[in-house]
């Protein structure tokens, strides 16, 4: 695992999770709140979701010396 490696897998995750920070700051602008509220929740679930399985990830292609598919 080397710098590259990482800096790509959060990129990824940053870009997967703009599309739902995108739609509650959209949501939050037209004054729909509890929309906004009921998407960000669920975009922070997902973001913290997919940090927990990067760090996951990241430990055991540690563990086993490489990458691992």
């Amino acid at each position: 695992m080397n710098t590259r490696d990482l800096a790509t897998d959060i990129a990824t995750a940053a870009m997967k999770g703009a599309a739902g920070a995108g739609a509650a700051a959209w949501n939050a602008a037209t004054d729909q709140i509890a929309m906004s509220i009921a998407v960000g929740a669920v975009t922070l679930i997902y973001l913290v979701a997919e940090l927990a399985y990067l760090f996951w990830k990241w430990r055991r292609n540690d563990e086993l010396g490489g990458p691992v598919p």
